[in-house]
């Protein structure tokens, strides 16, 4: 009888080894907040660990291991709360460190943007259209543009571009490489910019 015991009490704790593997399996590893990290302060691995967490289909925008090399190039883009999974929207270029100044642009009719896409400004004007400044990252969208991170230097330009003339939004999609928009003035550009 105490053979079968020991037997069953075998049984039974193998069956929980397979189950508590299967549990772990399904689990993914993420980046999370050990502490507090600042807006604009570059991401070090003393600020994060790697968790096991069990992911839904929404889960795609968390960031764990195989992202490191990306990870750890970036900056917060915004304040990190410690326990917060760390998401791709929570990351800003390394450049964006203290020369970065947020601009509110002017965009009528502005597409869907979230916090960390990439958007390109096209400057409509009397004579076409022609690219104005490119890729730059949205921190925000508010009720009457687009709050944006830019250099210093090109605050001024983009504050002017905003109240002189018109700006259109192009939003890049998500890993999309630089944009490449052109001036175009007439008909013969525009149908030489679309292609066949």
């Amino acid at each position: 009888m105490a053979a079968a015991a020991l037997g069953a009490g075998g049984l039974v704790a193998g069956a929980l080894i397979l189950y508590t593997g299967a549990q772990a399996r399904a689990q993914d590893q993420v980046y999370v907040a050990v502490r507090d990290v600042p807006a604009g302060a570059l991401l070090e691995p003393d600020a994060l660990r790697v968790d096991l967490v069990r992911l839904d289909a929404d889960g795609a925008a968390v960031l764990g291991p195989p992202s490191s090399r990306l990870v750890f190039s970036s900056r917060a883009a915004h304040d990190l709360a410690a326990g917060q999974l760390l998401q791709r929207s929570d990351l800003a270029n390394a450049d964006a460190g203290p020369d970065r100044r947020r601009v509110l642009i002017p965009v009528k009719d502005a597409p869907p943007v979230a916090a960390g896409d990439r958007v390109d400004l096209l400057l409509l004007s009397a004579g076409g259209v022609a690219p104005f400044a490119l890729n730059l990252e949205v921190v925000a969208a508010a009720p009457n543009g687009l709050i944006v991170s830019a250099p210093s230097r090109a605050a001024s330009a983009l504050v002017w571009a905003g109240e002189s003339g018109h700006l259109v939004a192009v939003v890049a999609d998500p890993g999309a490489r630089r944009g490449e928009e052109a001036a175009v003035g007439s008909l013969d550009q525009a149908e030489a910019a679309v292609g066949p």
